[in-house]
């Protein structure tokens, strides 16, 4: 018996009281691919006590990687998974080995030229020694071993995951690192940030019997129709505690008779508005400051016109933030909070962006509030938003949350005095995916800059521009291909990836230079990421119009396509030779 892993209350429950947990969901990760190869195999996550570091694979090009590899058909996991990391780095001797989680990654492996998908399992391997044996690497893994902190692994995969591949290896690590620390093997890493959790998305089916290997979402049909039951939603709402005691908020509109009670303020005499103050600190009673304005506080039972006093506390802030967008939809409207009409034209927003604490706050609060309104008639849409996505959080270069009192807080205003508003704004979407959790760094700002400062000299020497688009079709291919990559990644919140292919276009494009055309179109697509720098170049080409009235340039489909493919060459399962061949 053990408590499936999917639910973090059950989670936390047996984690407090030692109990056993078994993962029932796998994580699906990565982007699904054409051709992909099915394998099975994992990685270890190797940590010495006595370094406080974890060993990593540290290729050739920069990028670092755990020990991993493919299991055997008839091979038991967890030797199999071993063998790989003692074949690879050396290490053998593990005083603690322990399954963390399983996941199904898609994934291209560039090593083995191929599109890759699969479980993949993750071990925990505490070593007893650092003693070396022989290593039995492939030819191909140019590669050497290195000992790293969490906090730098991760910082170095967020140059390096721009497709996803390694999403696997990302949670596999924080997964490993908090075990580590849970059994007091790690002492210097972040807890906060490396923890061990419940799995809670979607995924594969495992250690289900039967079930196993179905999507989640179709095994939670499965299973209610064995035994018997039926698919229902059920939402988890609480008592909210509506009052507050402070000033800033809007007034609750009720008075007290000692006759008639509690009496509502007639819809004529609506809003009550705040009195105009000067002072409005809170009060050593508890009570709200506008307790103390007896001019306000006294007034008239609406019902037998003897005297009464208002309601003092005032209403949270998530009350008007639960429905100000409908009004943004027609701010000056006097007669009503706004236009049938302009709310069906706006309605629904495009898109809700905030930090996760919000799934579980203004989220709610605000589609309870616009699904009442709906039921009242009076807005055109059940559901407020088409679309939600959630932000990360940026931590300190030291991978710890940010706080005043570790002194290890980033002041935005001094990398704007330093580098430049426009670094800051790229390298913050440049440094990783935007809904991870990132440490900052300020070397990743410096290769920000120097990226910029190559725009800028492309973009000087371009004005000398030929008038002609560039004889080579390489330059003009490549461009189209950089705006189709680009128009794609934005609307998929991939801004990471948008900065990539920009840098990847201009380390191309400063061989050959840029005529008119292609440094307009370019500039237009640079323009969202780097404003001043965009604009600048633009004003030096001569136009007198801001770059943000100009139309977002369309991509020839046709130039996106890839006109040659490699292709891998393998003997058994092992790569030969690589060859090119016409598309």
């Amino acid at each position: 018996m053990a408590v499936p892993a999917h639910d973090e209350r059950d989670f936390e429950f047996a984690k407090k009281f030692k109990l056993p947990i078994k993962q029932v969901i796998a994580p699906e990760t990565g982007n699904k691919r054409d051709g992909e190869n099915v394998v099975q195999g994992g990685c270890g996550v190797v940590f010495d006590p006595k370094r406080q570091k974890y060993a990593v694979a540290a290729w050739n090009n920069g990028m670092i990687g755990l020990f991993s590899g493919n299991v055997g058909k008839t091979e038991d996991e967890q030797a199999g998974i071993l063998r790989e990391v003692t074949e690879e780095s050396g290490l053998h001797d593990f005083l603690h080995i322990e399954k963390i989680a399983t996941a199904y990654p898609h994934y291209y492996n560039s090593a083995k030229n191929s599109n890759r998908h699969g479980s993949a399992a993750c071990y925990l391997a505490v070593l007893k020694t650092a003693n070396m044996r022989p290593t039995k690497r492939e030819a191909h893994e140019k590669f050497e071993l290195q000992w790293h902190s969490p906090a730098e692994i991760l910082n170095n995969w967020r140059k390096y995951n721009q497709k996803n591949d390694l999403d696997h290896w990302v949670w596999f690590l924080r997964q490993a690192v908090g075990k580590a620390i849970e059994l007091g093997y790690d002492s210097t890493s972040d807890s906060s940030i490396f923890y061990t959790s419940a799995y809670t998305g979607k995924g594969v089916i495992i250690n289900s019997g039967g079930f196993n290997g179905l999507s989640s979402d179709e095994a939670k049909k499965k299973i209610t129709a064995k035994v018997g039951g039926k698919m229902k939603v059920q939402y988890k709402l609480r008592d909210w505690i509506f009052s507050r005691q402070h000033y800033w908020g809007e007034p609750i509109p009720m008075v007290y008779c000692e006759q008639c009670g509690w009496i509502p303020v007639p819809e004529k005499d609506l809003p009550v508005e705040l009195p105009n103050i000067e002072h409005y600190e809170p009060t050593d009673t508890g009570e709200s400051p506008l307790a103390g304005i007896k001019d306000w506080v006294n007034t008239e039972c609406p019902r037998c016109g003897g005297p009464a006093k208002r309601e003092t506390d005032t209403m949270p802030n998530w009350a008007g933030s639960s429905w100000y967008f409908l009004r943004y939809c027609d701010p000056k409207n006097n007669k009503a909070f706004a236009d049938a009409v302009k709310l069906k034209y706006w309605l629904p927003v495009d898109l809700y962006n905030g930090g996760m604490e919000h799934t579980t706050l203004h989220l709610l609060y605000s589609r309870f509030w616009n699904k009442f309104l709906y039921d009242c008639g009076l807005v055109p849409v059940s559901e407020p938003y088409a679309r939600r996505v959630s932000h990360g959080m940026v931590l300190a270069a030291d991978g710890k949350k940010m706080s005043k009192s570790l002194g290890n807080v980033i002041n935005p205003d001094e990398v704007v005095t330093n580098v430049g508003a426009d670094s800051l704004r790229l390298y913050e979407m440049f440094m990783g995916p935007f809904a991870d959790t990132i440490p900052w760094s300020m070397e990743g700002v410096k290769g920000v800059r120097r990226f910029l400062e190559k725009i800028w000299n492309l973009g000087n020497v371009s004005l000398g521009f030929k008038t002609q688009a560039n004889e080579k079709e390489t330059i003009n291919r490549n461009l189209h291909k950089t705006i189709k990559k680009i128009t794609d990644d934005i609307e998929n919140m991939k801004f990471n990836t948008a900065v990539s292919a920009m840098m990847i276009f201009v380390n191309e494009a400063q061989a050959e230079g840029l005529a008119k055309d292609e440094l307009e179109k370019f500039l237009i697509v640079l323009a969202p990421f780097a404003p001043h720098l965009a604009e600048e170049l633009w004003s030096r080409l001569g136009h007198k119009q801001s770059i943000f009235k100009e139309k977002w340039p369309v991509y020839d489909a046709n130039l996106t396509k890839d006109e040659i493919v490699r292709l891998a060459i393998q003997v058994n399962g092992k790569l030969r030779d690589t060859m090119e061949a016409a598309a």
